[in-house]
This record gives C-alpha cells, structure tokens and sequence, in this order.
C-alpha cells in the first residue's frame, strides 16, 4: 500500500499525461475524471486489460490518437512503482527542495523522462504548489 496521497498521485499521472507536448494544464484537469473511473488506484489500473485501460483513459478525456496506447503502458508502470512504494522518497525530496533527486527517483519509472519529470515537480514539487 502507498503512503502517497491521492493529489500526490495525481500530480504523477497528470505529468505523465504531458507527452509530446499535452498541455500540463489540461492534463490537470482530466484528473477529476481519471479518479472517476478508478485510473488513479494502482490496484484498479492493474486489473484492467490494456484495451479497457485506453478507452478509460479515453473517456476520461485524454485522446492522443497513436500516444494513448503508449501513455497506458507508462501508465502501468508508473501504477506498479506507486503501489511497490519506490515513489514514497518523493516526498521528502520536495521537502528538502532537492529537485535532481525528485528528478533521479522518477526516471527510473517508463515515461519519466526530464521533461514529465519537471512537469511532475511543478505540480508537486514548487514551494507554492504545497
């Protein structure tokens, strides 16, 4: 069980929405709906076949076309490291505003690479977004 909030995973997620240029901003807001149909609960996001995950994620307004069957797996991924705990460091790297940490922890989850990793801090890591 993770010991992150539901807005701390949300916060995730909505990062990880960001590729190939989504808006950060748009992908903040899906998340209402993404909790809606349980895609901010590992347990639930896990026990979905990869086709009913996309049109989750599709109905809940994330529509990528050729991105979305991509965003599902990373989507996976990100799901099994909050689950497993790995991402529970986060929070004390944000405390301590040590932003290459934060960055470090979440690259080693598929689909965080620099760009959704800084998306990621300016959702959960800014002094003002506490």
């Amino acid at each position: 069980m993770t010991s992150l909030s539901p807005t701390e995973a949300a916060n995730l997620v909505a990062a990880l929405l960001t590729v190939n240029l989504y808006p950060l901003d748009r992908a903040h807001a899906l998340m209402p709906a993404f909790e809606a149909r349980g895609l901010l609960d590992p347990a639930t996001v896990a026990a979905l076949p990869q086709e009913a995950l996309v049109a989750s994620m599709t109905e809940a307004g994330y529509r990528r076309g050729g991105f979305l069957p991509i965003v599902s797996f990373r989507l996976y991924a990100l799901m099994d490291a909050i689950a497993a705990g790995t991402l529970d460091v986060l929070r004390d790297h944000v405390a301590k505003q040590d932003r290459a940490a934060f960055v470090d922890v979440l690259s080693g989850v598929s689909g965080f690479g620099p760009s959704t990793a800084g998306a990621a801090w300016a959702l959960w890591g800014e002094p003002a977004a506490g």
